[in-house]
């Protein structure tokens, strides 16, 4: 589930309405699906410096700084929610956001752009590979990952060409598509068993 959090306390939650209130003997954790899925990819891809990117309805992101999610105040790593330029409406309610002009909801038949390699010559594709060439540049990460229903469907090595055609020729990054459908499950059960051993008396 897609929750931002601020200073620590859950504030957006798209995909649940209301947060159910549970009493559990056991211990949990809540946690935004993208940082989820970054943990798993750094842990599997074996990266202590990474950013994730889902891309499936919408854009998702998560960063892995020194092996540990970097969260910021809640929210780092959204940048589907960055300003690209353009008017076009998010769903968020702003306005250019990347999200507003890549991904599932925001571009008509994705599947069949990917499917016939479309996608890789759009101006939205483009987009897409210079906001995560600006962000390499802002975090300076070995990889990136991506994943997500469309993510995941992406090509690594147009994505690599794209991504680093955008960067200083001093500066390079590995970009790694991951094809698990369960990595942001396996992610968070990954994330809760070193958290919860972390702060065992």
């Amino acid at each position: 589930v897609a929750v931002w959090f601020v200073d620590g306390k859950p504030v957006k939650a798209p995909n649940l309405p209301a947060i159910p209130k549970m009493e559990l003997d056991v211990p949990f954790i809540v946690d935004n699906d993208a940082n989820c899925f970054a943990y798993f990819a750094a842990k599997t891809l074996n990266f202590r410096h990474l950013l994730a990117v889902t891309v499936g309805t919408g854009i998702g992101g998560g960063i892995v700084a020194d092996g540990k999610i970097y969260r910021g105040r809640g929210a780092a790593g959204e940048i589907g929610h960055t300003f690209v330029g353009g008017r076009k409406r998010c769903r968020c309610g702003g306005e250019g956001h990347l999200e507003a002009y890549f991904g599932g909801w925001a571009m008509e038949n994705v599947k069949e752009l990917i499917d016939t390699g479309e996608i890789y010559s759009t101006a939205e594709f483009a987009l897409f590979c210079r906001s995560l060439a600006n962000a390499v540049m802002l975090l300076n990460p070995e990889a990136i990952a991506l994943g997500g229903r469309i993510g995941g469907r992406l090509d690594e090595r147009p994505l690599a060409e794209k991504v680093n055609r955008y960067l200083p020729e001093e500066i390079d990054v590995v970009v790694r598509v991951v094809k698990d459908d369960y990595a942001v499950a396996k992610g968070a059960a990954l994330l809760a068993l070193d958290t919860i051993s972390q702060n065992l008396p």
